[in-house]
């Protein structure tokens, strides 16, 4: 997509870390200005393509959106959420508040839908898209069958990502017997966390594949673009620490499963699916879809599928233009994880492979023209150290 400037609205971006940076940046490259709005901002907001937007009293962590755009000053900005929390918050809001801060989002059951795993699993399930075996588990009795067998299987993961990782730290649970299955549903059932039991898809994290793109308001999907995953740091569950672009052509059954999907709920805006390839009987089981602007959007803007202004574009009702084609083969690392990636067995990666594979890559929040976000991780990262 070209980057020519666009009219100077505003687009303010909900939420924090670098799904914000990524999306400040490939707005930015496209001449369009962005504001901030978290109460917890990061090394995003040293970017030079964001500003914060200063809002009196500033928003605290659990303020609803609604009441805080009633303190903004701007009279039209396009939003775009960059957490489940917010898109989930922009689907609810007024008519008023809707003209004056559009966006491009799915409807508000779409949106219940897919950020909550178990009614996830079950819309999958309705139309036939391949994904793992899931368990919905609501309660004790849904565990006390659980076999050992099962327990090699299966692992736990939140209905509510976000809820779970921030209360314990982590995206997943994996367990060796029955007895800690239940030991951590009990824990989960204390603090209000819904869980489900989901089939653990064998395999290395190169079979990890991930489908993304835009669909507009009228329903064309304007643009699918594909990456794979080449190592991922921690094991199983963790997130991916290098990359390649790939041609759709590559994992077609991913893509027609995501295109079927998509038509199928009537879906608009930015989405993210993963895929992993089963081994087993070498089909594409999607795991999840992310319906907001992700960690890794910069990079897809970079290899020519700039969603962040393709949402925006379709948020004010203009035309979108179509992306038939982008760059293959570009790579992307999050050098301070994958230098860890060693670790994981799966990866078959030592260090010097993983460093050497450095030099031809892009590096993930690291940007010529725009150092700053960089240089304040490494002092964050030094001072932390120091002060231990």
């Amino acid at each position: 997509m070209k980057t020519e400037p666009t009219a100077a609205i505003p687009a303010i971006l909900l939420g924090e870390g670098l799904s914000v940076l990524g999306a400040a940046r490939a707005l930015g490259a496209a001449g369009i200005p962005a504001f901030q709005l978290s109460a917890g901002a990061g090394v995003e907001a040293n970017s030079r393509h964001l500003s914060q937007l200063e809002l009196d009293p500033a928003p605290s962590a659990n303020e609803g959106l609604e009441r805080i755009l009633e303190r903004v000053a701007q009279d039209k900005a396009v939003l775009i959420p960059c957490s489940d929390r917010w898109v989930n918050q922009i689907a609810s809001l007024s008519p008023e508040l809707r003209s004056r801060f559009p966006f491009s989002s799915p409807g508000q059951e779409i949106v219940k839908t897919f950020t909550d795993k178990a009614s996830f699993s079950r819309l999958l399930s309705e139309h036939q898209i391949p994904h793992p075996e899931t368990r919905i588990v609501s309660s004790m009795e849904d565990v006390a069958s659980l076999s050992d067998a099962d327990c090699a299987r299966f692992f736990m993961k939140p209905t509510d990502s976000q809820s779970f990782f921030a209360h314990f730290g982590k995206k997943a649970f994996d367990f060796e017997s029955a007895a800690q299955a239940r030991s951590l549903l009990e824990e989960c059932v204390r603090n209000k966390l819904d869980v489900v039991l989901q089939e653990y898809v064998p395999g290395p994290p190169s079979n990890h594949y991930y489908v993304e793109g835009f669909v507009d308001r009228r329903g064309e999907i304007c643009a699918v673009y594909a990456r794979r995953r080449l190592r991922m740091y921690p094991a199983r569950f963790g997130n991916s620490t290098s990359m390649v672009s790939v041609p759709t052509a590559e994992v077609q059954g991913a893509v027609e499963s995501m295109r079927k999907l998509l038509k199928a709920v009537a879906y608009r805006g930015i989405f993210s699916a993963e895929f992993k390839l089963d081994e087993r009987d070498a089909v594409y089981r999607l795991i999840e879809v992310n319906i907001r602007a992700w960690w890794f959007i910069e990079f897809v803007a970079a290899c020519g599928v700039n969603t962040a202004q393709m949402a925006y574009l379709d948020a004010l009702e203009r035309d979108v233009p179509k992306i038939d084609s982008y760059r293959i083969g570009v790579k992307e690392v999050y050098p301070y994880y994958d230098i860890h990636s060693r670790q994981v067995s799966e990866n078959n990666a030592g260090l010097a492979t993983i460093v050497l594979s450095w030099l031809g890559s892009r590096w993930s929040m690291f940007s010529w023209s725009d150092p700053m976000p960089s240089l304040a991780w490494v002092w964050s990262r030094l001072k932390a150290r120091f002060e231990k």
